[in-house]
């Protein structure tokens, strides 16, 4: 019972700290992340400096805030007008295409998104040509 929460944790937590080490170098690519200079805090006192930082922290805070209330709101009013549905066919079928996202695999979707965007043969680009 304990593998998967490891997994999950090393996956979602462990991993990813490097990540959060690059907050505090002067990040060059060649260089890679634990070649860069180490310089501390001057990205965040830069950040401070310039002003911006309440401004983007407002700005996360309220988006975040709006797709919480908009999206619980959304699905309360799906919930409602599905559970008001007289015919059982149209309720299970509506539910079954709401779900379905849900339980296809990423890899199908990236294969679908691939073939839409794809710039010599994808789907969005042929339509593109031809107008």
């Amino acid at each position: 019972m304990l593998l998967p929460a490891l997994i999950y944790f090393i996956v979602f937590c462990y991993i990813p700290m490097p990540g959060a080490y690059v907050a505090f170098v002067d990040y060059n690519l060649k260089k890679g992340i634990f070649g860069s200079e180490f310089i501390g805090l001057k990205n965040f006192e830069f950040l401070v400096k310039t002003g911006q930082l309440w401004n983007i922290t407002k700005n996360t805070l309220l988006y975040n805030l709006a797709f919480l209330i908009i999206g619980n709101v959304f699905q309360i009013i799906l919930a409602i007008m599905l559970s008001e549905v007289r015919s059982k066919w149209y309720k299970k079928v509506s539910q079954s295409v709401i779900l379905l996202p849900y339980f296809i695999s990423m890899v199908i979707v990236g294969y679908f998104a691939y073939n839409l965007f794809n710039f010599d043969h994808g789907f969005i680009n042929s339509l593109l040509n031809s107008l």
